[in-house]
């Protein structure tokens, strides 16, 4: 049996060290050291059974790989590192974030086979929601991060800068060309004919990044990685929220 007191797991430090990246009119925001005891946080996942998430029929989930999600219930303990994510979000991404989480989200990613070659994890964007992660791989662990796209279509990483009928045009590219993702693949083979790499917020022990959902990205990892243990982030989706720039 493991215990815990949920107000010692989810303590956030008062000092945060933040770096802002610009992309296509959005920013980027990444903030370490966001934990006061990021092995608590790391404990709690790896000791809870990681359920699959997105499975299709004929899907690779749990054939090529691993892709689970947590989704637990929790106090109001978790409600001061959401308020220092909203503190953060009000200054740096002109976002409010106008309702709390009541569960504690995660993505926990293995890799059964290997990565196939000229693949990445899906590009998207999120639509109206902020994005926050936080990732709790131990420092030899670390790889990668999250990446961020522009397309080979419009230049575009940002949607937000769209009209609606470019929005639709973009779209309906992607609809043709298979871009979107389904559930039933994680990666996105020949990448580099539709998209490019743009910025990698790199993964760091107990780094916060955050950014807003129009904004194309994803998990960024190559060279068969995360085979020998997983990559683990506790992800926080925050889908009421006003963008003030808009």
């Amino acid at each position: 049996m493991y215990y815990i007191k949920p107000d010692e797991i989810f303590a956030v430090n008062d000092k945060l060290a933040v770096e802002v990246v610009e992309i296509d009119g959005a920013s980027v925001v990444t903030v370490d050291n966001f934990y006061q005891h990021p092995q608590l946080v790391r404990d709690y996942i790896l000791t809870t059974p990681a359920p699959i998430w997105k499975t299709q029929p004929g899907g690779k989930n749990f054939v090529d790989y691993y892709d689970c999600r947590h989704q637990i219930l929790v106090n109001d303990a978790f409600d001061s590192a959401q308020k220092t994510i909203a503190a953060l979000s009000r200054k740096y991404l002109n976002t409010s974030i106008l309702k709390s989480i009541k569960t504690f989200n995660t993505n926990v990613f293995q890799l059964i086979k290997n990565q196939p070659d000229n693949a990445v994890a899906v590009p998207h964007e999120d639509g109206q929601c902020l994005a926050a992660l936080v990732g709790l791989n131990t420092p030899d662990e670390c790889h990668g991060g999250t990446a961020f796209y522009k397309s080979k279509f419009n230049g575009i990483s940002n949607v937000s800068n769209l009209t609606k009928l470019e929005r639709e045009a973009m779209f309906e590219w992607m609809e043709d060309h298979a871009l979107f993702e389904k559930g039933d693949d994680y990666f996105l083979h020949n990448w580099q004919n539709y998209w490019e790499l743009v910025h990698v917020a790199e993964m760091k022990y107990n780094r916060l990044s955050m950014y807003n959902g129009p904004i194309f990205h994803g998990a960024y990892h190559i060279d068969n990685h995360f085979n020998a243990y997983p990559r683990i982030n506790h992800q926080l989706f925050f889908d009421a929220v006003k963008f003030n720039y808009e």
